[in-house]
């Protein structure tokens, strides 16, 4: 048995300001697991769940995610095994109405796992408490989303429930190995190795062909390359899938547009982005092609035309 190591994946949430009778935003971070147990499932767990976790409640409508720089920087140095200490610093750096952390244990496929919804810095509500085999871990997913939409509906009484229409119990793979991969795959990305997280990501897709995310992350590791068509061509995919499972496929595919200097389609891309998020694109430096990762290439807000393009 070994203890995780900390995985820096942080996500961002913010609560719509479009509540009735909320007349600012209540702001949430999530903060990255922190599991212990089996040396195999400690690798991938904390990140796993943190990044599902996000997706779902973004599918909540009240939610809106965030740029998680700063979070990062808020937990540089904080040990994330301690929840407390993760809490007040997102809190209290980041000025958050409230701070989501969750630990976990992995031993020999018995998983136990446990989320707070923290308030302040120094009291927490009552802990999530799930139980489970690894591989019940989208139905444990389950049952944790259930249970942090009550805590953050009882910490704020003015929050409305996710409508029927809202889409939290759709699991991210059709197994948990295939699932794994692309955790796998997203950690070598995030590491600033596309390189090594594209094999993974394959053998992700070959498992699962209709793997949205492995696509989404497929498409990461084009980008990150520089082959904006092949990058293009795994987002199509994506979105063929499911043109409504994550906008941020809209935003790589503006990227990409932008990148290859097509107007009409980053326009497009651009505008579906906008529409189903209620953000702006941000701006962002781009890989070009034979210049190097960073390349500024010209920004969005340069081009004044609105064509109605498809991808």
């Amino acid at each position: 048995m070994r203890a995780a190591l900390p995985v820096l994946q942080v996500m961002f949430l913010t609560l719509a300001g479009s509540v009735a009778g909320q007349a600012q935003p209540v702001r949430f971070a999530v903060a990255p697991g922190f599991f212990t147990g089996d040396a195999g499932a400690v690798e991938w767990l904390g990140a796993g769940v943190a990044f599902d976790v996000e997706k779902r409640l973004e599918r909540w409508p009240a939610v809106q995610s965030a740029d998680s720089l700063q979070a990062l920087r808020a937990l540089k140095g904080v040990n994330l095994s301690d929840e407390r200490a993760a809490a007040k610093a997102l809190l209290g750096q980041l000025e958050l109405d409230a701070a989501i952390t969750f630990t976990g244990r992995c031993t020999d496929g018995k998983l136990d796992l446990q989320a707070r919804v923290w308030t302040n810095a120094s009291s927490s509500s009552d802990a999530i408490q799930l139980q489970g085999s690894l591989s019940e871990l989208f139905v444990l997913h389950d049952r944790l989303v259930d249970g942090l939409v009550s805590q953050l509906r009882s910490a704020f009484p003015k929050l409305q429930a996710p409508d029927k229409t809202v889409r939290l119990h759709i699991a991210p793979a059709k197994s948990v190995e295939a699932y794994e991969l692309v955790i796998r795959g997203m950690a070598a990305l995030q590491n600033g190795s596309p390189r090594s997280a594209r094999p993974i990501l394959e053998k992700a897709c070959e498992r699962d062909p209709d793997l949205w995310w492995g696509r989404y992350f497929l498409g990461a590791v084009e980008f990150h390359e520089g082959s904006f068509g092949k990058a293009i061509e795994h987002c199509q995919a994506a979105i063929k899938l499911d043109p409504d499972l994550y906008a941020g496929v809209y935003a790589n595919l503006a990227y990409c547009y932008q990148a290859m200097a097509d107007k009409e389609r980053f326009q497009w891309a651009k505008d579906e982005f906008e529409r189903r998020t209620g953000k702006s694109l941000p701006d962002r430096a781009l890989p070009t092609r034979g210049i190097g990762f960073g390349t500024e290439v010209p920004k969005h807000h340069v081009w004044e035309s609105k064509p109605n393009a498809q991808s």
